[in-house]
């Protein structure tokens, strides 16, 4: 199983909003990672604040990664991106050790725990519905985008015990809209890099249904001929602006989520996101400019 694991690792290439980059810079890390320390920043001038240690808050991160691993090994043997079968029982171990750190923190029947588990139920429930609902062409990319949010809701884990420990309970319900707006952003970018991937396996991610009219016609093309037409509607339509424009506007409602809890580092990065959009925004356009310059001097 170690060694299984260790050749996963380095094959392990993450991806915006999932992944994770230990690159040493803010910028490169996904947003769930990050959160609970701008949150121990947040609350650092609080009554509770004592409870925030630099202990506390290095064990929740260490959870909240452990409990990332496990959603992702499951989730890359269920889309059979390896074949590494004792995968599943690493990934069980991930789960027991985030239990593990987080009950030295939490009482066994702390409210903690049903939020954690509800998190846990709806990300492992909600993996199945996209799946099914991505084979299937005919799904409104709206109806698709809401469930992504699920299965993040793992990823807020971290979050949620930062508030707990507070005893910022209050500010939860806030936290989360951020965390399903950064995750709808991020999901959407992650499938526009992976409609052709996505399309070889048979799968209509958000992206692709989106570019193909939002799913909303009873259309029933095969995955091939589905990349054509969404070649089309970028180069004829304006169907690729607009989906650029949902991932921005999602950006923007994550950061009036936050609002007076923006720490200075949550507001650098979401400015920094919103930089990197439209540097590829921009490595769009060139892309569809030169293409249909070359169709043009071909005809």
């Amino acid at each position: 199983m170690r060694s299984d694991f260790r050749e996963y690792i380095r094959s392990f290439h993450p991806k915006a909003g999932r992944g994770i980059r230990f690159s040493g810079t803010d910028e490169n890390q996904p947003y769930w990672f990050l959160l609970p320390s701008w949150l121990a920043d947040v609350f650092s001038g609080q009554e509770n604040a004592r409870n925030l240690n630099r202990h506390f808050v290095a064990d929740v991160l260490w959870a909240q990664y452990c409990l990332f691993l496990f959603i992702r090994i499951q989730d890359d043997l269920f889309d059979m991106h390896t074949e590494r079968i004792s995968l599943i029982y690493a990934a069980d171990e991930f789960l027991l050790e985030a239990d593990r750190v987080l009950s030295k923190h939490f009482r066994r029947f702390s409210g903690f725990w049903d939020i954690y588990r509800r998190c846990l139920s709806e990300t492992l429930f909600a993996i199945n519905t996209v799946d099914a609902m991505e084979r299937t062409p005919v799904t409104r990319s709206v109806k698709l985008l809401s469930k992504y949010t699920g299965v993040c809701s793992i990823f807020k884990v971290g979050s949620l015990a930062l508030c707990e420990k507070a005893n910022r309970m209050q500010e939860f319900r806030r936290i989360c809209d951020f965390a399903d707006q950064m995750a709808m952003a991020g999901q959407i970018l992650d499938d526009y890099y992976d409609i052709g991937e996505d399309l070889k396996r048979g799968r209509f991610n958000y992206a692709a249904s989106f570019l193909l009219g939002g799913g909303q016609r009873k259309w029933k093309f095969p995955p091939l001929r589905a990349l054509k037409q969404i070649n089309q509607n970028i180069l004829l339509t304006e169907l690729g602006d607009r989906l650029f424009l949902k991932i921005r506007q999602h950006i923007v409602l994550a950061r009036e989520a936050l609002g007076k809890m923006a720490s200075p580092e949550a507001s650098a990065y979401i400015n920094s996101y919103l930089k990197t959009l439209v540097i590829i925004e921009n490595q769009f356009h060139m892309r569809r400019v030169k293409i249909i310059f070359s169709h043009e001097i071909l005809k």
